[in-house]
């Protein structure tokens, strides 16, 4: 059962960085979107700042979370603001 927010089994984690103007999110998009094998059915997304508009795609929610920590390190890390 997927409770009262849809949202909340959709959504991996959401992550704002640099005062709130860059937007992570991973998300899970429950069909593989390329003809990839295994099917590739989590999505982390930039929006905002240089990489705005930046898509990884993961097989598991596993390797999503992983992705996600990765792409907001670049972002705290390096600079990437």
């Amino acid at each position: 059962m997927l409770g009262d927010n849809v949202n909340d089994y959709i959504r991996v984690n959401e992550t704002w960085v640099d005062d709130q103007e860059i937007m992570i999110s991973t998300v899970w998009v429950g069909t593989s979107i390329t003809d990839d094998s295994p099917p590739l059915v989590f999505e982390t997304m930039v929006f905002g700042g240089p990489r705005d508009g930046c898509i990884s795609r993961s097989p598991s929610e596993h390797d999503a979370r992983i992705c996600h920590d990765i792409e907001v390190a670049q972002h705290m890390l390096l600079g990437l603001t």
